[in-house]
C-alpha cells in the first residue's frame, strides 16, 4: 500500500510540474502580449532572431543546433523562444549559469532573481585544436572567464583574394591574462594565452563551393583559436595585414560579451551565407549582447567587417590613434602587417635593381635554381650571414606554401567540381575521411552528456587517459599513413617539397 501511495505522490509531483511550466508560459504569453517584450531588439538579438536580408529584412532564427536547446520549439517563433526560456528561469535553479545572457535580461525585466544563491557553478571551459599543442593531444583548454580577461579587441583581418574575404574578416581577440596574475596591462604581454574568437563558415568539402555559401549551405560556427596560429594564417598564409583594436568596454560589458560567447560556442550551429550572414553580421550579433543599454547598436546595420570597423570608429567604441605610430603600434600587439613586404626586401638584397617580385621568384624558380641563385651571390660579397638570414627567410615562406598549395590540391582532387576519377574511392580519400572523424573524437562534445545551454561540470565524461592516448596513437599512425599515401599520388609535389626542406637545411647549416 506504500507504494502504490509513493507512486500516486511521483504521479502528481511529476503532473503539477508540467503544470507550473504550463503556467509560467501562460504567464509569459499574457507579459508578452500585452509588452511585446520577445520583439524588442535587445532580447532578438540574446536570442539569435536575426536580421536577414538585405533590401527586405526579417527577423529569423538560423540556430539548428537543437541537441542543446531546453525545448526545440524555441525556435519556431520568438514569441516561442521567450516563453520557453522564461519557464526555465522561473523553475530551474541552474538557468543562470546555463543560459547567463537570458538570466540577465529576464532580471532586469522583471525586476527579480529566482535562485539567485544557487550553488550552481559555471563552467567556462573551452576547447581549442591547435597546430602547437603537444603530442599528447592537439587540444589545448583555456578558461574563459571574464574576471580574467583584460581586454576585448575588435580584429580586423584585410582583404583577401577568394570572394568571401574581399571586405575583410572579422574576428575579436581576447586578451587573457595567465593563470594567477593580477587584470593589468602587462597582461597584453600574455600572448600565448590568447584566444581569437571567429565566425567562420564549416566547410567540410576541403574546398569552398561558393554557389553553396551564397545559399546557406555551410553551417555558420564560432571558432576558438589561439592568438598566434590566427597571426601566422593571415600574416604568412594569405600575406594579409591584422589591426587588432581595443574596445571600450567595462567590467559589465565584458562579462555580458563573455556569457554569450560561451552560450553560443556550446549552443549555436547557424547557416552561413557569403552576403547576408556572415563573419561581420555574427560579430555584430555577438557584440550586440556586450552593450545591452546601447539602443542604437541593437538595431544598426552591418554586412561587412570593413563595415563594422567603421561603425566602432565612428561610433567612439574603438580608437584608430594606436595605430597613428606603425613601429609603436607594432611593438604593442595592434599591428601585425603581412609577410609580403619583408619577403620582398629579402629578395631585394639578392636581385639588387632587377624588377623581380617574391611571387614570381617562388613560383617560377625550381629549387635547385633558387639555391644556385643563393650561392651565387654569397660567393661575391662579405655579408654573408645577413644573405643567409634573408635566404632562409624565402625557403620557409616557400615550403610553407608549397604545404598548403599540397594540402588544397589533395582537397581540390577529391572534393572539388571536378575531382581526378583515380583518387575517388581510393586508400587517399579513406584516409583522409578517418583522419577527419578522429580529430571529431578529441572535441569536448564528444565526451558531453545531455543537458541544455553551457554544460555545467558534472555533465563531462572526460575521457581516459588510455582512451585518449589510443585516439593519438592512430592519429600519428593514419598521419605517416597519409604521408606515405600522398607520395604516390602526387610524386612531383612531394619531391619539390623535398627539395625546398634540403634548401633550407643548407642555409642552416651555412648559418652554423
Amino acid at each position: 500500500m506504500k507504494a502504490v501511495n509513493n507512486c500516486f505522490i511521483l504521479l502528481a509531483t511529476i503532473w503539477s510540474m508540467g503544470l507550473m511550466a504550463s503556467d509560467y508560459q501562460s504567464e509569459a504569453r499574457a507579459f508578452d502580449a500585452k509588452n511585446l517584450s520577445s520583439h524588442s531588439a535587445l532580447f532578438q538579438n540574446i536570442s539569435g532572431w536575426m536580421n536577414k536580408g538585405i533590401i527586405n529584412k526579417k527577423r529569423v532564427n538560423l540556430n539548428s543546433d537543437a541537441e542543446r536547446s531546453p525545448d526545440p520549439l524555441e525556435f519556431k517563433t520568438v514569441e516561442d523562444t521567450f516563453a520557453i526560456n522564461y519557464e526555465f528561469f522561473k523553475k530551474d535553479p541552474e538557468f543562470k549559469c546555463r543560459r547567463p545572457s537570458y538570466y540577465n535580461y529576464f532580471s532586469a525585466l522583471f525586476q527579480t532573481k529566482p535562485y539567485e544563491d544557487s550553488i550552481c557553478e559555471m563552467n567556462h571551459k573551452v576547447t581549442l585544436i591547435s597546430e602547437s599543442a603537444g603530442n599528447d593531444s592537439p587540444m589545448v583548454a583555456r578558461d574563459i572567464d571574464p574576471s580574467r580577461i583584460y581586454q576585448i579587441h575588435y580584429l580586423f583581418a584585410g582583404k583577401g583574394k577568394q570572394m568571401m574575404s574581399r571586405w575583410g574578416h572579422a574576428m575579436f581577440r581576447l586578451v587573457l591574462c595567465a593563470p594567477g596574475k593580477p587584470v593589468s596591462p602587462d597582461c597584453m604581454n600574455d600572448y600565448a594565452q590568447h584566444v581569437v574568437v571567429s565566425y567562420r563558415a564549416n566547410v567540410e568539402d576541403m574546398n569552398i563551393d561558393y554557389a553553396k555559401g551564397m545559399n546557406g549551405v555551410y553551417p555558420s560556427q564560432m571558432f576558438l583559436m589561439n592568438m598566434s596560429e590566427v597571426v601566422a594564417e593571415y600574416t604568412k598564409s594569405e600575406f594579409r595585414d591584422m589591426i587588432s583594436l581595443p574596445l571600450k568596454m567595462n567590467r559589465s560589458e565584458i562579462s555580458h560579451f563573455a556569457d554569450k560567447l560561451l552560450e553560443n560556442y556550446w549552443s549555436y550551429k547557424g547557416k552561413y551565407f557569403f552576403l547576408t550572414n556572415n563573419c561581420a553580421t555574427e560579430a555584430m550579433n555577438l557584440l550586440r549582447v556586450a552593450y545591452p543599454d546601447n539602443a542604437q547598436m541593437q538595431t544598426a546595420s552591418i554586412i561587412t567587417p570593413l563595415g563594422l570597423y567603421d561603425y566602432l570608429v565612428k561610433n567612439n567604441i574603438t580608437n584608430t590613434d594606436l595605430l597613428n605610430d606603425e613601429k609603436a603600434a607594432i611593438r604593442s600587439g595592434y599591428l601585425f602587417p603581412g609577410i609580403s613586404d619583408k619577403l620582398q626586401k629579402s629578395l631585394d638584397l639578392f636581385i639588387g635593381n632587377k624588377k623581380i617580385t617574391f611571387k614570381e621568384f617562388a613560383l617560377k624558380l625550381k629549387s635547385s635554381e633558387r639555391r644556385a641563385f643563393y650561392e651565387q651571390k654569397i660567393s661575391t660579397t662579405p655579408e654573408k650571414t645577413l644573405l643567409l638570414a634573408n635566404a632562409l627567410r624565402i625557403e620557409e615562406q616557400i615550403l610553407l606554401s608549397r604545404e598548403q598549395l599540397f594540402a588544397k590540391k589533395i582537397g581540390s582532387a577529391l572534393f572539388g567540381k571536378e575531382p581526378m576519377p583515380e583518387l575517388k574511392n581510393t586508400i587517399l580519400e579513406s584516409k583522409i575521411l578517418e583522419m577527419k572523424d578522429l580529430y571529431k573524437k578529441l572535441t569536448a562534445e564528444s565526451y558531453l552528456a545531455h543537458g541544455y545551454g553551457i554544460p555545467l561540470k558534472d555533465e563531462f565524461k572526460l575521457a581516459s587517459s588510455e582512451s585518449m592516448k589510443t585516439i593519438m596513437d592512430e592519429i600519428h599512425c593514419n598521419m605517416e599513413e597519409l604521408k606515405e599515401v600522398a607520395v604516390n599520388f602526387f610524386p612531383n609535389e612531394v619531391e619539390d617539397i623535398k627539395q625546398t626542406i634540403e634548401n633550407r637545411l643548407w642555409i642552416m647549416e651555412q648559418l652554423k
